[in-house]
């Protein structure tokens, strides 16, 4: 977090909340431009009660619902086919362009598309709470994940 105050989109800011999103969901919290961020587990914030199992053993963290493991398995059990043997990022790519096709005479794949809305309506929570908890005056968002959701 501290790289990017220093070197990055943090750069002028007092407090910002960098969040990175790969396999699961990460942040880091800093308030204080020269000092050391804090790491805090967002990722394990609830988003729903009684939701689904997070692979920390909790149910209705946000990491079940937002990092790019669980957006595949929520996309694969609602009918969506990612790649066969495909990493995380190659899969998560294919779910991009299923959801939101280059050639505008594809229609969308209305399974992608679904997942990923409701997924920024967590995401929307988890961010609204990151804004009440901490006041910063940015978020940054990061991670190969998060690139890719842009």
């Amino acid at each position: 977090g501290q790289a990017e105050m220093w070197f990055g989109a943090g750069r002028g800011a007092r407090s910002a909340v960098v969040v990175l999103f790969g396999s699961g969901v990460g942040a880091c919290v800093v308030t204080d431009p020269t000092g050391p961020g804090r790491a805090i587990e967002w990722g394990h914030l609830k988003v729903r009660v009684r939701g689904r199992r997070c692979r920390c053993g909790a149910l209705g963290c946000l990491e079940a619902y937002a990092g790019a493991e669980a957006l595949l398995e929520r996309w694969r059990e609602a009918g969506g086919r990612p790649p066969e043997g495909a990493d995380e990022e190659t899969a998560l790519t294919a779910m991009l362009a299923a959801a939101y096709p280059a050639d505008t005479a594809t229609p969308p794949d209305a399974t992608a598309l679904a997942v990923l809305e409701e997924t920024a309506e967590f995401l929307g929570a988890g961010f609204a709470d990151l804004i009440n908890l901490f006041q910063p005056e940015r978020i940054l968002v990061g991670g190969w994940a998060g690139l890719q959701l842009g």
